[in-house]
């Protein structure tokens, strides 16, 4: 159990499945490792890396893991499995990844690579940016090429399987590039209804602004 992370409320369960995946610095606050870098999270400010490698968490044996969450920080996969633990049995078979602030296409090919026939969940935020490296993170899983192309007054344009598909900025999403082309990733999307990520709307329920 970590202090901070029960200020959150996060429950025992979801810290023990999460505890042998982050340290602490000297200050007490959270660390998690992405190889050559680290989120570093505290009651007043939380770092994610923008170029490094990645951290996972959960079942690393990689055979017996039947769904991948990819999220976009550690403290967002503790958010998720706080507000999704009730469906689920355990967290035996769940394995989360985190690449930060930067998806490369070394790590989406690593993806690929071990997942691409696993249940994969994208638990990756609202904003359009997100929104945008959700759809090309799940063309890259399928190992499909996409180009996307900013226009003016606020469009977007996702050149697709040979095709060209306009959006606004606003409506830009995995799930209307999938019922405009026909084509589905077998991608499942997790996101709050009323905030931009599963930490922000934690942190709204335990009453923190920051």
């Amino acid at each position: 159990m970590h202090p901070y992370l029960d200020r959150l409320g996060v429950r025992p369960e979801v810290q023990e499945l999460f505890a042998p995946f982050y340290d602490t610095d000297e200050a007490g606050n959270l660390r998690f490792s992405y190889g050559d870098g680290f989120e570093h999270y505290g009651l007043g400010f939380h770092r994610v890396p923008l170029f490094s490698g990645f951290w996972l968490a959960g079942n690393l044996c990689f055979q017996q893991v039947s769904t991948v969450i990819i999220c976009s920080s550690a403290m967002e996969a503790i958010a998720w499995l706080e507000f999704n633990w009730h469906r689920l049995a355990d967290g035996f078979s769940l394995l989360f990844f985190s690449a930060g602030a930067s998806l490369s296409n070394e790590k989406t090919s690593w993806l690929r690579e071990h997942f691409s026939n696993k249940k994969i969940v994208f638990v990756l935020g609202n904003d359009l940016l997100v929104r945008l490296s959700a759809v090309k993170l799940a063309a890259g899983i399928c190992g499909l090429n996409l180009q996307i192309c900013y226009l003016a007054e606020e469009k977007v344009q996702i050149l697709f399987r040979g095709q060209y598909y306009i959006f606004s900025s606003e409506n830009v999403s995995l799930n209307a590039l999938e019922k405009l082309s026909g084509f589905r990733f077998r991608v499942i999307i997790s996101n709050p209804k009323n905030y931009n990520s599963f930490f922000e709307q934690l942190k709204a329920a335990a009453g923190l602004s920051f």
